[in-house]
């Protein structure tokens, strides 16, 4: 049976899930884990479908210091001991920017591409970009695919979102943050005058 690998590499967690593909091409999720407090308290997590715990174990902060170390243990532990060989790996990235709004298969190319947008996610796209960059490198006929993440889009384009600067009569302004850490603030206002 084929497994898909899914990988979430952000600034403070490495998130992952495994699922079977059986030969009807129709998935069944295996397992789902996560490498937690990265340089702080790094412990790794991991459970069934049932909820039954694989793994829940602590590293010391020199052995996890940062987000690359997270990625190699959490892969050793699937690789080594539960014996995960993906055929592929989607992973989540922050931003595509204009060209790439829908899943695209990864190559050298794309991979270039996409470090173009570090500039709008500086403490995501980096550790989003770090695993597909290991994988094309160890691994390069392993297919990869990259789904769009989700996270707040730049101001310009949350503001023609409800309808500033694409010919709306009133006036819009917006202030949109993203601070890390799954914290954001929206505050959107919107004038006929």
């Amino acid at each position: 049976m084929k497994n898909i690998l899914v990988v979430n590499a952000g600034s403070s967690s490495v998130k992952f899930q495994v699922f079977a593909v059986d030969g009807g091409g129709k998935l069944a999720r295996v397992l789902k884990g996560q490498m937690d407090g990265i340089a702080t308290r790094p412990r790794l997590r991991a459970s069934r479908l049932d909820g039954r715990s694989f793994v829940d174990r602590e590293y010391a902060i020199a052995t996890v210091p940062d987000v690359p170390a997270a990625l190699q243990t959490a892969g050793a532990w699937l690789r080594d001991e539960q014996r995960v060989e993906p055929s592929a790996v989607g992973h989540r990235v922050v931003h595509g920017g204009p060209d790439y709004t829908n899943p695209v298969l990864i190559n050298a190319e794309v991979l270039a591409r996409l470090e173009r947008y570090v500039p709008l996610a500086p403490l995501h796209q980096p550790h989003n970009l770090a695993p597909i960059r290991s994988i094309l490198a160890n691994l390069p006929r392993l297919p990869q695919v990259r789904e769009f993440g989700g996270h707040p889009r730049p101001h310009c384009c949350q503001a023609r979102l409800v309808g500033c600067g694409s010919g709306c009569k009133g006036q819009c302004s917006a202030c949109v943050t993203y601070i890390g850490l799954g914290q954001r603030g929206c505050s959107l206002r919107y004038s006929d005058r």
